[in-house]
């Protein structure tokens, strides 16, 4: 009773530390607009500023806390990742680190998301409690580490079903029979604080979905494979920009990560002046108006974010990609149902599901979190569908994008 009342502590604060930082996040988000607001150009020196100082000290103190988060819990769950060695994917220097070098990326109109690292963080508090409890604890590390992976995800997003299987898809084996209603006890502590302090909305809004008629086919079947095939393709940008030997991106990643930083910070910056800042941030505000149908959709928004976040992940910046993937989802959607003119509401969570699914290559848990986000229950069956399709794919385009990352992490950590 003890360790469960200290398990339900843990998750209840890691789930305020998470609000707390998705706040900051934002607050950092409406300072940057309200700058630009005033001075249009401060991000031709504002952003490659920022992104190149906060790379410096990301690579000088944190180097575990740089890029999205969900990489490296893949890595410290694996079987060949040692104490020491995990200490530098999760500990309470990489959650602090995570924490404010992400809100600094925010800050600085970086095209970033707040879900990875809310799940690196999460993590990294749960994982930190260890000490807190007897040697022969049944709960492991990696049972510690993927509850708060899922309580990372399902607080961000106010998705209990996708937090749960996220981490069921990416750890399951780490999840004992027996400990599993303690972990689904856990996360729905941590979705209901979340709750009681922001109250009960989708992460976007309620969408009601029309029914699947014959002449909704052939644009749905467009999105599927557009999605994923762009999925794929983004996929395979952001493991050929990784800092390896084999590639040029990833040489120049490797010899010069400052100088990258500045002049990819430049690029997104001209990026989003050109397109009036539709491409800054995660995306959110742009995407929600485009679900309520309150904006101009601009057919340059799946390009142009496509590549302000490749280029930010390229950067190496401590930031996520969720947010962004589903914004670059719900574009490819809404981009086909202008070109043929076609109610947007089914598309949108198809592009969603669909690019989400061939970027992470994690199909049960971009089904149920693109519904989630949508308010779109009764969308499950075809969100799944879409999702193992556009998995299956991706397959065909690039390798498994975090699969890839985790083992690329592992190796030069042991170096």
């Amino acid at each position: 009773m003890k360790n469960f009342l200290i398990l339900s502590f843990t998750t209840i604060l890691t789930s305020i530390v998470i609000v707390s930082f998705l706040e900051l996040c934002q607050l950092a988000v409406d300072s940057f607009i309200l700058i630009v607001d005033h001075v249009w150009w401060i991000p031709l020196l504002w952003t490659p500023f920022l992104t190149m100082l906060i790379v410096y000290v990301t690579l000088k103190y944190a180097p575990g806390s740089a890029g999205s988060g969900n990489q490296q819990i893949k890595a410290a769950l694996d079987d060949q990742c040692d104490d020491q060695t995990r200490s530098k994917f999760v500990s309470l220097k990489v959650a602090v680190f995570k924490y404010f070098s992400t809100a600094m990326g925010f800050f600085a109109g970086l095209s970033i998301g707040r879900e990875g690292p809310t799940v690196q963080i999460a993590s990294s508090m749960m994982h930190s409690i260890r000490n807190f409890f007897p040697h022969d604890l049944r709960f492991s590390n990696k049972f510690l580490i993927s509850v708060g992976g899922a309580i990372g995800l399902a607080v961000a997003f106010k998705a209990i079903i996708a937090g749960t299987v996220f981490a069921l898809e990416e750890s399951a084996s780490t999840i004992k029979r027996n400990s599993r209603i303690v972990f689904f006890t856990l996360i729905t502590f941590a979705v209901v604080t979340c709750f009681v302090i922001e109250g009960f909305e989708p992460f976007y809004t309620n969408v009601d979905m029309p029914t699947i008629s014959i002449d909704m086919i052939m644009p749905l079947i467009i999105t599927v494979l557009t999605g994923a095939l762009l999925g794929g393709l983004f996929a395979r940008c952001l493991l050929a920009s990784m800092p390896n030997r084999k590639t040029l991106l990833g040489i120049f990643k490797s010899n010069h990560p400052i100088i990258l930083a500045g002049i990819l910070g430049l690029v997104i910056a001209v990026i989003g002046i050109f397109c009036g800042g539709i491409t800054y941030s995660d995306g959110y505000n742009y995407t929600k108006a485009t679900i309520i149908g309150n904006n101009e959709f601009s057919l340059l928004f799946v390009p142009l974010k496509f590549i302000a976040t490749w280029f930010t992940a390229w950067t190496g910046v401590p930031a996520g990609m969720f947010s962004p993937l589903l914004s670059i989802g719900a574009g490819i959607g809404n981009t086909v149902s202008q070109v043929l003119s076609v109610d947007p509401k089914l598309l949108l969570l198809c592009g969603m599901t669909s690019f989400l699914s061939a970027v992470i290559r994690a199909p049960l848990t971009s089904g149920f979190l693109a519904v989630e986000v949508l308010g779109a229950y009764t969308m499950i069956p075809l969100a799944l569908l879409v999702s193992l399709l556009s998995d299956k794919i991706s397959d065909h385009v690039s390798p498994p994008l975090w699969l890839t990352q985790k083992n690329s992490l592992l190796y030069n950590t042991k170096k």
